[in-house]
């Protein structure tokens, strides 16, 4: 209140104020302050911010006798501003990745683009994204630095469940999340920043949650991509290449003999009396 102000000294208030000149107090103007932005200490010892206007005082001689003006806290609407802008930040981050992992015709392609996306954006250091395969994770997307020797990533394999697999590594600027298909972990999105760089703030692990949970909707769509290319070029049966997969394959790997003028042989065995086989234990065997 502005009684509990009369008497007391204004570094009391103004922490931030450099009393060998380079910051004027506005108690003290001798010229004039329009909206001047100024920290000053709260009487519980929080931080606010005030917008400043303030005009200099005279007598009739024009000696300076002191300062008047009026002061408006504008922390709650900074913060506000702040937070808003910190949101339009992370949809436009949001956007970036949707459209890398939508737009780009290559599955590997396009996860590589959404990963740049988030490492650019979010200011990190790099960020790799791993697809889990037989128990393990298997790097599929990386950006930037390199990722670091201590970041441990095949430990989130043995964990089924999605929350038991979201942990933090190392220090606070390592973010490790578990990407998952319907509640099932099928890859890891990682994250690092410098030792120099700020930690995560929580908006930003927030956003990283949600990304986390496109990237584990993209690992299952490519999941499903290549299961479909796999059917399309095998027999359902003998899990062979199919006629027009084994056409294509051998063309590729004559033409390749006859690049680099290797030799090269076509082996065709053929068994008497397999049908007997067929018809005594039947196709399956």
């Amino acid at each position: 209140a502005p009684r509990d102000l009369i008497g007391r000294r204004a570094a009391e208030v103004l922490p931030e104020i450099d009393h060998e000149g380079n910051h004027s107090s506005p108690f003290v103007a001798h010229a004039r302050l329009d909206e001047a932005s100024l920290w000053v200490r709260r009487r519980d010892g929080e931080s606010a911010l005030l917008s400043i206007s303030a005009l200099p005082l005279t007598d009739a001689a024009g000696r300076w006798r002191g300062a008047r003006g009026v002061a408006h806290d504008m922390t709650d609407v900074t913060e506000r501003e702040t937070a808003l802008a910190e949101a339009e930040h992370r949809d436009r981050l949001l956007g970036h990745v949707l459209r890398a992992l939508v737009e780009t015709p290559d599955p590997i392609g396009g996860l590589t683009a959404a990963m740049r996306a988030c490492v650019r954006a979010s200011g990190a250091a790099g960020g790799c994204l791993w697809r889990r395969d037989s128990g393990r994770f298997v790097p599929i997307a990386n950006c930037g630095a390199a990722v670091p020797e201590d970041l441990v990533i095949d430990s989130l394999a043995a964990h089924g469940d999605v929350d038991a697999a979201m942990a933090t590594c190392g220090d606070s600027r390592r973010l490790v999340l578990a990407t998952a298909f319907c509640q099932q972990t099928n890859g890891t999105l990682a994250l690092w920043r410098n030792v120099d760089q700020e930690q995560w703030p929580a908006g930003d692990i927030a956003l990283f949650g949600r990304l986390a949970a496109q990237f584990g909707l993209a690992l299952a769509q490519l999941d499903a991509q290549q299961e479909l290319e796999r059917h399309a070029r095998t027999d359902a049966l003998t899990g062979l290449l199919n006629r027009r997969s084994f056409l294509a394959d051998i063309e590729a790997r004559l033409s390749a003999a006859r690049r680099g003028v290797r030799p090269a042989a076509l082996v065709y065995v053929d068994l008497d009396n397999f049908k007997a086989v067929n018809d005594l234990h039947g196709h399956p065997a």
